[in-house]
């Protein structure tokens, strides 16, 4: 199974173990939490991650990033900036070649595991680092939710301009942005998994569509706070005191 895969079978199970959290306290910590701390002291920071009909990657790369730095930090973490990962990312990338097929624009994943075993092995050489943290904004969609739903561990107003859907009024769709986190060990083993709801993006109802505007989104910086500290919170505050 390559790295990519395997993130992406976490990314799978995660989803299912977040739909059942509801019913007990979600424990984000794929491994004992006291062995993370004694296994992990330098986190590397992957640049964040949204499509472009979800956010502004860079905007909300220089909104939440710097909070995710200063929480980790003040957790007793070495914190390694997204930037330096890029930069590792954008010279070995240019070493094997483009990585994505010119024809079908499909990933090239042989190409694609050699740089990315290459940028972590350089991020454990240059930086010491233990661990990455990869951070992404990504939707959900709620059917026939009320005026406030809930998604993500977070529970916010509809998405409705110029007013609010009745009481007891039901939208038939509504999509909403969340943040996931996952911290992966340098042989690219979960450690710690969890997201945090950050805002309705879309709601629709009474026929209609209601999009909130791209230059709009992730205003909210209470909000933005909320959601990395329901993220990198748990992480850092197991850390304290090491």
């Amino acid at each position: 199974m390559t790295r990519s895969t395997m993130r992406s079978a976490s990314f799978g199970f995660a989803v299912l173990v977040f739909a059942s959290a509801c019913a007990t306290p979600y424990d984000p910590f794929r491994i004992p939490a006291s062995e993370l701390r004694g296994r992990v002291r330098t986190i590397a920071l992957a640049p964040l991650r949204a499509s472009a009909d979800v956010a502004d990657r860079e905007q909300a790369r220089a909104q939440i990033e710097p909070i995710v730095s200063a929480r980790l930090s003040a957790g007793g973490f070495q914190v390694v900036a997204s930037a330096e990962m890029e930069k590792l990312w954008r010279s070995a990338a240019g070493d094997v070649g483009d990585l994505f097929d010119p024809v079908t624009g499909k990933i090239d994943q042989e190409r694609y595991d050699a740089v990315e075993a290459s940028v972590y092995h350089e991020l454990r050489a240059q930086h010491g680092a233990d661990a990455v943290l990869w951070m992404r904004i990504d939707t959900v969609e709620l059917y026939l939710a009320t005026r406030n739903a809930t998604f993500c561990g977070t529970t916010d107003a509809i998405y409705w301009p110029g007013g609010k859907l009745e009481n007891f009024e039901r939208a038939t769709l509504v999509v909403a942005s969340c943040l996931y986190t996952h911290l992966y060990d340098m042989e690219e083993r979960e450690l710690y998994s969890i997201r945090s709801g950050l805002e309705i993006v879309e709601t629709f109802a009474r026929q209609t569509r209601a999009e909130r505007p791209q230059g709009e989104r992730l205003k909210n910086p209470g909000r933005l706070r909320e959601a990395v500290e329901a993220t990198v919170g748990p992480l850092a505050d197991h850390s304290a005191g090491r």
